[in-house]
């Protein structure tokens, strides 16, 4: 095996994952450059592997902040180490790039993995032990994978959990001030202006605020909310269907004020709306759109309520009553 090589453990994309981290370390030199086109020439598989992930580096703009320093950690290692084998740092690096385009990198189980993520638009992430999370729009989340756990910290926005089975360390979500621990199970959680919803669609969960230190057990069908203060709502039922119709591209709207609606909007289409006259909050919508159909649901709030939109030079979207219109 030249000194150019990942270990030889028949895989395509890990030896393409190692070039396309040596390509963009910085350090790569034309003695790289020759063995990268000897090994492309090797096999059709190769070359096949090493397109693939090329792409997807191009595509992964929103994650290359969290990925450069990593492959600038790993040129400290000694450089014949460096191309004899994938150390961690280069792995959590590649395994990052690997994530974004729905396929994993087995990294070795005593390197600790932790990877950051922030999404622009829903997208779908596959864990290393086979779990999914489906990440909503202005979100973000880090992974830190161990031998002896599985911990998913929720930074900001919603995800949508859904844990394999099989494996036996347990898989817990923070969010917020509080500690959600899956007992083999599918849910949900978001966090918005400070308050933390958790809704499970399947199986169990266990919910650990930190004022009260005790586990408060979540059903599926079931959902409830905590705030930084630790205050818990009461248990409610959720409808599964409405919580994770995003995933889908839709928005589900039951009795939601203009406010709520406003927020919803900015969310999704990245748009400054707001209502100009708090007397008009207390009307409320529901019904299903489009995440991205702004122009049909500000449509339907106009016909359906004593509303109008108002679009302002500065881009604005308002939500003024009839009378207030420019």
């Amino acid at each position: 095996m030249s000194d150019h090589q990942t270990p030889d453990d028949g895989r395509a994309d890990t030896e393409a994952l190692y070039w396309v981290a040596r390509v963009h370390s910085g350090e790569c030199t034309d003695e790289d450059r020759r063995a990268l086109d000897e090994w492309l020439g090797q096999a059709e598989a190769n070359r096949r592997a090493y397109d693939e992930v090329r792409a997807t580096w191009d595509g992964m703009e929103p994650f290359k902040s969290a990925v450069i320093p990593e492959m600038r950690a790993a040129r400290a290692y000694p450089r014949r180490r460096r191309l004899r084998l994938l150390p961690a740092a280069a792995a959590a690096a590649l395994a990052l790039a690997t994530l974004a385009s729905g396929f994993w990198l087995h990294v070795p189980p005593e390197a600790p993995q932790s990877y950051a993520f922030s999404s622009v638009e829903p997208r779908d992430i596959r864990l290393p032990d086979g779990s999914t999370v489906n990440l909503n729009v202005d979100s973000g989340l880090t992974v830190m994978f161990t031998e002896d756990s599985r911990t998913v910290r929720l930074e900001r926005g919603e995800a949508l959990f859904t844990i394999a089975e099989g494996d036996k360390r347990a898989f817990e979500v923070l969010a917020g001030n509080g500690r959600i621990r899956d007992i083999g199970t599918r849910f949900d959680v978001r966090i918005d202006e400070g308050t933390t919803s958790v809704a499970v669609l399947d199986g169990i969960v266990d919910v650990t605020v930190d004022r009260h230190g005790h586990a408060h057990r979540l059903m599926a069908g079931e959902a409830f909310d905590y705030d930084a203060a630790g205050r818990i709502s009461p248990v409610r039922a959720v409808d599964a269907e409405a919580r994770t119709a995003w995933t889908e591209g839709l928005l589900v709207l039951n009795g939601v004020t203009l406010e709520e609606l406003a927020r919803e909007l900015a969310r999704y289409n990245r748009i400054d709306i707001r209502v100009s006259d708090p007397a008009i909050n207390e009307y409320r919508i529901s019904g299903t759109f489009s995440i991205h159909g702004i122009d049909d649901m500000l449509g339907a709030i106009e016909a359906m309520l004593p509303v109008s939109v108002v679009r302002e030079q500065s881009g604005i979207l308002l939500l003024a009553r009839p009378e207030n219109r420019g």
